[in-house]
C-alpha cells in the first residue's frame, strides 16, 4: 500500500535520499494528474493534500512544477500510445 505524503514531507524525503524517481500519471476516469514517488527500497509514496486525499493537478505543468519544487529535475517526458 502506498504511503501518503504532503509536499513538505516529500521535500524532506527527497533531501534524505529516500526517493529514486517520480511519476506523473492520469487519475483514472478523470482529466486530472497525480504524482507518485518511488522509494529506493521499493516503496511507493503518493502526493497528498493536507486532508489526506490524493492531490489532483488540473494541468501537467502544475504537476511538473510541484515535482521540481520537491527537488527532482525533469530530464524527459515520455508519452505512451493508449491504443
Amino acid at each position: 500500500m502506498a504511503q501518503m505524503v504532503v509536499r513538505a514531507e516529500a521535500r524532506k524525503y527527497f533531501e534524505l535520499g529516500v526517493f529514486q524517481a517520480a511519476e506523473i500519471s492520469r487519475v483514472p476516469m478523470s482529466s486530472a494528474w497525480a504524482v507518485t514517488f518511488q522509494g529506493r527500497k521499493g516503496e511507493t509514496f503518493v502526493l497528498a493534500t493536507v486532508r489526506g486525499d490524493v492531490r489532483h493537478f488540473v494541468t501537467l505543468d502544475a504537476a511538473l512544477v510541484t515535482v521540481e519544487a520537491v527537488g527532482f529535475r525533469v530530464a524527459a517526458i515520455r508519452l505512451e500510445c493508449s491504443a
